[in-house]
């Protein structure tokens, strides 16, 4: 039912735009246009534009930090010389999950690395010894 259901309102979309008229000639514009004449770089979507929500759903969790300075010309207040801004954001889970998770595994990558020396013969009895271990244990009575 769903699949026809979903087969009738294409049709029935398909239709209407063909009753209506709807325009199906090639068009030619800019790439990036937005479909806006004379379209600029300022006037694009930037990542910042497009990230702005997401650090505002976030906030609490990350708990970014912000620094605005301003710095006015000397002989009036009314202009501008110089303005700063400084957006961080501390990185926490880094720090409290990622950070000790990825130091205890290097610290038993060191450790292991004394098994790989290298040797084929030191493999092939790691495998038996392994395969001898494996064949006890499902042979070993329960």
């Amino acid at each position: 039912m769903l699949a026809l259901g979903l087969a009738l309102v294409i049709a029935l979309t398909l239709l209407a735009l063909r009753v209506l008229g709807a325009d199906r000639r090639l068009r030619i514009s800019d790439t990036w246009g937005c479909g806006r004449i004379g379209q600029t770089a300022r006037q694009e979507y930037t990542a910042t534009a497009f990230a702005e929500p997401l650090r505002r759903v976030f906030a609490e969790l990350y708990r970014p930090t912000q620094d605005l300075s301003i710095d006015f010309h000397p002989e009036s207040r009314y202009f501008v010389q110089s303005i700063g801004y400084r957006s961080e954001i501390h990185p926490w889970f880094e720090r409290i999950l990622y950070g000790p998770m990825v130091t205890a595994l290097r610290a038993a990558a060191r450790r292991v690395r004394g098994l790989q020396a290298g040797s084929v013969h030191l493999y092939l009895v790691y495998m038996m010894v392994t395969l001898l271990a494996l064949l006890l244990a499902a042979r070993w009575p329960r």
